[in-house]
């Protein structure tokens, strides 16, 4: 049976929903919307959490993440225009905001099952099933 801790507090400001995603075997990244709107993302080993950072946006769902080889994280919240948007980081610093088109009608979820390989599926029109790699 496996014996849990008790809930530590990270600091920032969060709204529900976060997502998280481990890359590398000590390195967890938390992504969490924030009450403007933004993706904050905090990230640590589990026992030494290193801050948060504000990522931008201006969006209206939680985000959703995945991991690509040691260095893919990737968050791709919807935003208020209803477009499906990425953002990826190389291990050093995070690009801006790439916006994926479509029309997406439910928040989206990604998953990566192969380096450099991001798989992300929404609810269409007529609520149809939409994936996008």
């Amino acid at each position: 049976m496996t014996v849990w801790g008790t809930w530590e507090r990270l600091g920032g400001s969060s709204l529900p929903q976060p997502a998280a995603v481990s890359v590398v075997g000590d390195r967890l990244d938390v992504f969490t919307p924030a009450a403007d709107s933004t993706v904050r993302h905090g990230w640590g080993s589990g026992s030494k959490w290193d801050g948060w950072e504000d990522l931008g946006g201006d969006f209206i769902s939680a985000p959703e993440a995945g991991a690509g080889g040691r260095t893919g994280w990737t968050s791709s919240p919807s935003a208020r225009t209803a477009l499906c948007v990425t953002s990826g980081s190389n291990g050093a610093r995070w690009g801006a905001w790439e916006n994926l088109a479509g029309e997406p009608h439910s928040k989206p979820v990604a998953v990566c099952w192969a380096a450099h390989r991001l798989d992300i599926f929404a609810r269409g029109k007529g609520s149809t099933l939409q994936h996008l790699w």
